[in-house]
């Protein structure tokens, strides 16, 4: 019965459900808070399409890019822009120390990880990154000074209007974002997430 519900839902993926689901509210409703009581006024989709586009260019089609930055509602929202844009975004925990870190790079092969200058400076991560090995770091702030007028544009004149031009084609089958989980000999597993709403999760453990 479980799997007749399954097959009976119509697929797509997370982003554009959740880019539907934002049409249902009033524009004024805040759709996510954090535990800093801080919102994405509407809209949390469209709020990072434009960093994601943005990352979109800075590596390739389903690549596995790290993402090191706080549990706060504009991650979410980067998480969203970057999924639509076709990139799979994993979360790094930055409290598990180098070690770990990197045992989750190696094992979901990331080579490129998206952080924040100030977010470094405050939890003082300095020392834990420049133990990473084989990754490209690339700062938030640098990638918003890339945000031009056509990219503006884009998003207002555009992607907003037209669900489908927001998001590249995707199946629901392909994943959607990488998480990690500690693992029972201390290195972290990995969880891959499916973008449909009902896939299943595949596990590896990493090497």
């Amino acid at each position: 019965m479980q799997e007749m519900i399954f097959a009976s839902r119509p697929a797509q993926t997370f982003v554009l459900g959740a880019v539907r689901c934002e049409r249902d509210f009033r524009p004024s409703s805040a759709l996510l808070e954090d535990v800093g009581r801080s919102s994405i006024p509407t809209r949390p989709a469209e709020n990072g399409a434009t960093l994601g586009r943005q990352i979109e260019r800075l590596s390739q089609p389903g690549e596995r890019v790290g993402l090191l930055l706080p549990n706060l509602a504009p991650t979410l929202g980067l998480i969203f822009g970057m999924s639509a844009r076709h990139r799979v975004p994993a979360m790094l925990n930055y409290s598990a120390g180098t070690d770990a870190m990197q045992a989750a790079c190696d094992a979901a092969e990331i080579r490129t990880v998206v952080t924040s200058r100030a977010f470094v400076e405050q939890a003082k991560l300095t020392d834990k990154l420049a133990g990473l090995q084989g990754v490209q770091l690339h700062y938030l702030e640098d990638i918003r000074e890339q945000i031009g007028l056509g990219d503006q544009l884009w998003l207002m004149l555009w992607a907003i209007h037209f669900p489908r031009a927001f998001e590249l084609p995707t199946s629901p089958e392909e994943a959607a974002v990488e998480l990690f989980t500690p693992g029972s000999e201390g290195k972290p597993k990995e969880s891959c997430c499916r973008t449909g709403p009902s896939s299943p999760i595949s596990r590896r453990s990493a090497r």
